[in-house]
């Protein structure tokens, strides 16, 4: 080749050099311009992919201290504190991140994360220590949420984003704001998973139980091998006077999951809806083996012993159960968070 074809094809060559860079992950746009990812930052996303968590933010701390004015570096540092439980470090890396580059959706979705997080775990331990409950809606920082809408307006199609604004409107039972974000998601990406059963729950928050089986049967056909949709079927199912129905998908639970207490104080309820006592008694004493402390199945015991002729055992059953009712225990099935 001559010096004049030489200097033709060189520029070509490093404008295909270039291209190939970026495509592997070694360069990165920013502006228009190319810059060189740090070997630390690339090491940090790959700890992290592979949930690495403390190695990740080795790496990621070491990229940040190299360049702090990026905010990949920045977002990924506080995204991997954000997994180790270190909120407000996380805070201070994701408000930088932010302040570089406002109109990205993805760091403003981690952002307001991090903040409803970090507000619900200072509820959750404010609550140990009163020994009180709290609303969960004293658990939404306000800075937090508008930087979730903040998202979903720079990117419609942030589906995570829209989740998490949703169950977000839920826990300030604002049902109707968050009908509309679940609904968006299940309309853009109806395999989205479990959003046909967050929109169950909404649904019999909002006394359509019609509707919610509907959602909850859309989501064991799209993930047939989910045991807990089954179980959350059966159960709605069961409160609707459904038990042949519900003992189908309960049995499916019963193959995938089959030490899940709900499980088997759902089966008791069922087979006695059925008139099978011997099962329903069985059932019921499986979930007192796997959940001793907890309050609802020594009741249910209790009466099928009772149904049973077996006086004395029910006796001792209802004494265990007022006992425990006594106690500051967990609610045996509580509302499901979404």
């Amino acid at each position: 080749m001559n010096k004049k074809s030489s200097f033709l094809y060189r520029p070509l060559f490093i404008k295909h050099l270039l291209n190939r860079l970026v495509l592997s992950g070694f360069l990165v746009l920013c502006g228009g311009q190319l810059l060189a990812e740090s070997i630390h930052f690339i090491e940090a996303k790959k700890h992290f992919d592979n949930e690495e968590y403390l190695l990740a933010m080795l790496s990621a701390q070491q990229a940040v201290e190299e360049d702090g004015e990026q905010a990949s570096y920045r977002h990924l540092y506080g995204v991997i504190l954000t997994e180790l439980k270190q909120f407000s470090e996380a805070e201070s890396h994701l408000r930088k991140a932010v302040s570089l580059d406002p109109g990205n959706a993805e760091f403003q979705y981690r952002l307001g994360s991090t903040l409803l997080d970090q507000s619900q775990a200072a509820m959750i331990l404010k609550s140990m220590r009163v020994g009180l409950n709290f609303s969960r809606s004293e658990g939404i920082d306000t800075e937090g949420l508008q930087a979730l809408e903040k998202s979903v307006e720079l990117d419609g199609n942030h589906l995570e984003a829209r989740v998490r604004l949703g169950k977000a409107y839920t826990d300030q039972n604002r049902f109707d704001e968050t009908l509309i974000q679940f609904k968006t998601v299940a309309q853009k990406a109806p395999r989205y998973p479990q959003i046909h059963s967050y929109l169950a729950v909404l649904y019999l928050e909002l006394g359509m139980a019609i509707k919610a089986i509907q959602e909850l049967t859309t989501e064991v056909k799209y993930y047939p091998d989910d045991a807990m949709s089954h179980l959350d079927l059966g159960d709605l199912l069961l409160q609707l006077a459904q038990p042949k129905l519900a003992l189908k998908h309960l049995l499916i639970t019963e193959e995938k999951s089959p030490d899940t207490p709900d499980l088997h104080y759902a089966l008791a309820k069922a087979y006695r809806s059925l008139k099978q006592p011997r099962k329903a008694l069985a059932s019921a004493l499986k979930c007192v083996e796997l959940a001793p402390e907890s309050l609802s199945p020594r009741y249910l015991l209790s009466q099928l012993y009772h149904q049973n002729n077996q006086i004395d055992k029910a006796r001792e059953e209802l004494k265990i159960a007022d006992k425990l009712k006594n106690r500051l225990t967990k609610t045996y099935r509580p509302p499901k968070a979404m």
